[in-house]
């Protein structure tokens, strides 16, 4: 397991955007830097967030109806 300061490669997928690879400290961060390069630059109010036994993460955004999938990279 890796310690809360390294950084890791995470890949985040819409349906709706290409697949984007970012270096984040955590999934959280991750998608932070994700949706500024997909261009998401909106305000999230709402979100439902869900961790998967395999590692992934779902997010939902509730107020626009769209979902992100956030995953370690094996990049």
């Amino acid at each position: 397991m890796k310690s809360p300061d390294q950084i890791a490669a995470w890949e985040v997928r819409s349906l709706n955007h290409p697949a984007v690879v970012v270096h984040a400290h955590n999934w959280l961060e991750a998608f932070g830097l994700a949706m500024a390069e997909m261009g998401q630059d909106h305000e999230l109010s709402r979100l439902a967030c869900e961790r998967l036994p395999n590692g992934q993460f779902l997010v939902n955004d509730l107020g626009r109806r769209e979902r992100y999938t956030v995953l370690p990279s094996t990049d």
